[in-house]
């Protein structure tokens, strides 16, 4: 079946009915199909480079040119936001980063502690005791301390034991 478009001077489209098996986009159907796809590719394009760009700022911020303060909170913000995105290897490393990098700071003691907690989201037992016996050791009187050793504890205990966590 043809029908006139009444938008163009003579021009024809081809319909097909909808229940149809050779049914496809055809005319303005076909454009709208292709610009709804080119929307989510662009959508989805931009994005990745909205997170691309998050993570490249952090880390932008964390250069050593930095204060140290702010180098210190960006290598936090980072680490967090791996963890919020459960890239929990990642976000290892970049606490691990400011344990090592600045150890007397106000932010070395909990990074140090989230490491531990990293671990544990791996299921990596003995590493978090690791972790935690070194947490222990670099920072007693941390106020993260007695919620850590509580926790030490019974990772010991439970892993002595053979119990899995």
């Amino acid at each position: 079946m043809k029908i006139f478009h009444p938008g163009r001077k003579e021009t024809y489209f081809d319909v097909q009915p909808e229940w149809s098996s050779s049914h496809r986009f055809r005319g303005s159907d076909a454009r709208k199909a292709r610009m709804a796809f080119g929307m989510l590719l662009i959508l989805l394009l931009a994005l990745a480079i909205s997170y691309e760009l998050n993570v490249r700022t952090y880390i932008g911020y964390a250069r050593p040119r930095q204060t140290t303060i702010v180098r210190q909170e960006a290598l936090e913000a980072l680490g967090k936001k791996y963890v919020a995105q459960q890239d929990y290897l990642e976000a290892i490393l970049v606490f691990e980063t400011l344990v090592e990098t600045y150890p007397r700071s106000r932010l070395a003691d909990q990074a140090l502690c989230r490491v531990g907690l990293c671990w544990l989201s791996l299921n990596e037992t003995d590493m978090a005791i690791a972790t935690w016996e070194r947490f222990l050791q670099l920072y007693p009187d941390s106020k993260y301390a007695p919620r850590v050793r509580q926790s030490y504890l019974i990772l010991v205990k439970d892993h002595l034991r053979g119990v899995p966590v």
